[in-house]
């Protein structure tokens, strides 16, 4: 009896729909509502995982992360390959405003959303972006960088041919964060970096409706838990820091 009714009212009036809009209209005027980020503003038509970014709860199993990275690292560079959109750049930049940040970005489609985002948020003094990243860049990024160096990785598989110490003798001193792709490829990073890093495995987290910090009364009659989908991944991150500090 109460699908044929729940299929009746108008999308605009559905509770979950309603939620979203005003969770657009709150992030238009505070920029990102919760979590390490919070205030950051961007252009949320560039982003498929929205509401988790405008929330601030995407990929929240990296939240304590970014916390030990303000609190305890307090990096001077950030260096980002697979900045996309600038969530994790910007928002580095943001977190940490004695750092500068160095954003690699391969796809040239993404770039000018990349710099609208940086120039939206003030940070484009400590923001530099560049194209594709390579063992050959992060070299000399690490060479010229001001210690204590984060690098932050997310290239969707590439990661096995950049992150490789033997080629980039400098990682041996930064803190790492990297998006590993397959079971094969975790293992090979995180033997290459186990005798230099205490090395943690992150698993990937599937976010649920428990994870909203605030959730409007209405919620009760809808389940929006499709808003808060995130892409597929394969082996989570990998979380190393330097035995060496």
């Amino acid at each position: 009896m109460l699908q044929p009714l729940k299929r009746m009212v108008p999308d605009r009036l559905r509770p979950s729909e309603i939620w979203f809009q005003s969770v657009m209209r709150d992030f238009h005027r505070h920029g990102v509502l919760h979590g390490p980020f919070k205030g950051m503003r961007f252009n949320q038509e560039q982003r498929p995982y929205i509401l988790n970014c405008l929330l601030g709860i995407y990929e929240q199993e990296l939240h304590p992360i970014f916390s030990e990275v303000e609190l305890d690292i307090r990096p001077r560079t950030v260096i980002d390959m697979g900045a996309s959109f600038g969530y994790y750049a910007v928002g580095l930049a943001r977190l940490l405003p004695d750092a500068r940040v160095i954003a690699y970005e391969s796809d040239s489609t993404r770039r000018p959303n990349l710099m609208a985002n940086i120039r939206a948020n003030d940070v484009g003094d400590r923001v530099t972006v560049r194209g594709e990243a390579t063992f050959e860049t992060l070299n000399d990024d690490v060479r010229t960088g001001t210690p204590p160096i984060i690098v932050v990785c997310d290239i969707d598989g590439a990661e096995v041919h950049v992150i490789n110490p033997a080629k980039s003798p400098g990682l041996n001193t930064c803190s790492l964060l990297v998006e590993t792709h397959g079971e094969e490829v975790t293992g090979v990073i995180h033997r290459r970096l186990s005798s230099t890093h205490t090395v943690q495995h992150i698993p990937p987290r599937v976010p649920t409706m428990n994870d909203v910090p605030v959730r409007p009364w209405y919620l009760r009659f809808s389940d929006p838990i499709q808003f808060l989908v995130e892409r597929p991944r394969d082996n989570g991150w990998l979380w190393a820091r330097p035995l060496c500090r």
